[in-house]
């Protein structure tokens, strides 16, 4: 075997081989060669790499596609803030992958607590990804977390399930102030939230009001009347102050005693003067009606227009005009729909609408009981 002669000499390039004697060695890829006999020497051949900065080893190991020394090194460099902002930069590049597991395990966190249904969760994954490209860098409502929250609560809205702001609010990241500001931002994302069917949502409010309050379906059925009736005036306004006004008239009306309308306006999230405002302008003031001091003192008054309009039962001649007498039309449409499962799986129910030819609606509700 070739070896160097004796010890490493001064002048190290003076090879020999110990095979034949012979100074002809070559450097190759390998190490150094004797090209007399083929013999590779067995010194190693040795490499030097110039460090990027003369007080900065590059052969620490352990190290990052993107780090230059151990971290000790690095935060003694005089470039150590340079590195460990480039390092943070990196890091971000690859962050919306993070970014949407984050937002999944935060919407799935919401769905789970507040019992929503799962049909729409990939629904809102996906316009999550979609809002999120179009916001701007450094934004607030970039967060995944706060993001998350707003784009379930227009989802939702969009599909005409009920969701309450306020609950979803308590159960998110978000504040009431943070929530109302963001909505408005994030608004411009979703055209067709302007364009929704709001009766149907504001039905379903009633039925999650009926449900809430243990209440039987007459109290939907007359609340829905009264949003029909009142629709045009009231509707230049939120589904949650529609919803509450409609409730808040039916319990003043047929339900005082049984439920009070500051319960119907915390379940909504909304102020007890919202909805006393709709009934004095809405109402009083529109029909010419005379008395109105408060929306629980003015209850009979209230009462009294309910029963002339034919709204609920009875009639009253103390409102502003005598009343007429109405011929009484003869049923001529009736729509047949699709009544949705709304108790168990065992009774069947049934809705039915009936329209005279004045446009007045009057519904019908059959319980079946299978045995």
């Amino acid at each position: 075997m070739a070896t160097g002669k004796g010890s490493i000499s001064l002048n190290y390039l003076n090879l020999t081989c110990d095979l034949c004697d012979s100074n002809d060695i070559i450097e190759t890829i390998q190490g150094y060669v004797c090209r007399e006999c083929g013999v590779e020497l067995t010194i190693q051949k040795l490499q030097y790499d110039r460090p990027y900065t003369e007080d900065v080893v590059q052969y620490a190991s352990g190290l990052g596609k993107t780090q230059i020394g151990n971290k000790k090194e690095r935060l003694t460099s005089p470039d150590s803030s340079s590195l460990k902002r480039l390092s943070w930069h990196n890091s971000k590049m690859v962050n919306e992958e993070s970014v949407l597991l984050r937002a999944q395990r935060e919407i799935s966190r919401i769905f789970e607590v507040l019992d929503l249904p799962r049909k729409v969760k990939s629904l809102v994954v996906d316009r999550f990804s979609k809002v999120r490209a179009h916001l701007k860098p450094r934004s607030h409502l970039r967060n995944p977390e706060k993001l998350s929250a707003i784009i379930i609560y227009m989802v939702l809205k969009v599909e005409n399930i009920v969701v309450l702001k306020d609950e979803l609010a308590e159960n998110s990241s978000l504040t009431g102030k943070e929530f109302n500001r963001f909505f408005m931002q994030v608004r411009q994302y979703f055209p067709e939230y302007s364009g929704r069917d709001r009766i149907v949502s504001v039905s379903q409010k009633l039925l999650a009001i009926t449900n809430h309050f243990g209440l039987e379906m007459p109290f939907y059925f007359l609340a829905k009347k009264v949003m029909h009736r009142l629709w045009d005036a009231v509707k230049n306004t939120t589904d949650n102050i529609v919803a509450g006004l409609c409730a808040s008239i039916t319990t003043l009306c047929s339900y005082k005693g049984v439920i009070n309308v500051s319960s119907i306006c915390k379940l909504l999230g909304i102020e007890m003067s919202a909805v006393q405002f709709q009934v004095e302008t809405r109402i009083f003031k529109a029909f010419k009606i005379e008395g109105f001091t408060s929306l629980v003192r003015s209850s009979d008054l209230l009462k009294k227009f309910m029963k002339q309009i034919g709204l609920i039962e009875g009639g009253d001649s103390e409102v502003n005009e005598a009343p007429q007498e109405e011929p009484v039309s003869d049923v001529i449409q009736v729509q047949l729909g699709n009544a949705q499962q709304t108790f168990n799986s065992v009774d069947d129910h049934y809705i039915f609408e009936f329209i005279d030819e004045f446009g007045t609606a009057v519904y019908a509700y059959l319980e079946v009981h299978n045995p």
